[in-house]
Formats: structure tokens, C-alpha cells, sequence
């Protein structure tokens, strides 16, 4: 993705890669739904939903930003600040200033 996404569009792709790696239906797709203990995402299907995840997004994530109880809400926060972070929007004012001090 050329411009940072929005967090629509982050929730958006989580559901469409749960819904096609792990088979389960979009309404199950809920920001508190846990992906192993709900949404029954096996080992490996998390392996394959992470490499779409980061082809979309052109993020990295790591071993460690994993936890097997994460819920849609914590992967999509990650998700959205990783895609920021590597953003090349330039940096807020407020950003400048705390740097600055």
C-alpha cells in the first residue's frame, strides 16, 4: 500500500484473510473475538494470515507481537501503527515539538 491505511481499511483485511485462511464467516470477525480460542485459528493458518497481513501492509511482524489471545482489536491496533510507523507522512507538529525537548 502506497499511502497509510485507514483503521476501516486494516479491519477490513483482517476479516477478509481470516475469513479465507481460517475459514470462518465474516460476522464472527468481531473486534473482541480472540483468533485461536474463538475464531479457532490454528498454527499454522495464523502463519499464512500473517504473510498476507504484511504483503498488504508492507509491515514486519515479529514472533514476539504474536500472543496466542490476541483478539482482532489488539492485531488491528498493531496492524494500523506498524503501517504508520513506516509511513512516509510527514511528522505532526506536535511531534516536532516533543522531539525538540
Amino acid at each position: 500500500m502506497s499511502s497509510s491505511p485507514l483503521r476501516e481499511e486494516v479491519f477490513a483485511a483482517i476479516v477478509n484473510h481470516l475469513i479465507v485462511t481460517v475459514g470462518v464467516n465474516s460476522e464472527q470477525v468481531i473486534e473482541d473475538a480472540e483468533l485461536v480460542r474463538d475464531l479457532g485459528a490454528s498454527s499454522l493458518e495464523l502463519i499464512e494470515f500473517q504473510h498476507l497481513i504484511e504483503d498488504q501492509f508492507n509491515i514486519l511482524l515479529s514472533v514476539a507481537d504474536w500472543n496466542k489471545k490476541m483478539c482482532v482489536k489488539e492485531l488491528m491496533d498493531m496492524v494500523f501503527a506498524l503501517a504508520h510507523k513506516d509511513s512516509s507522512d510527514p511528522p505532526s507538529e506536535q511531534d516536532s515539538a516533543s522531539s525538540d525537548s
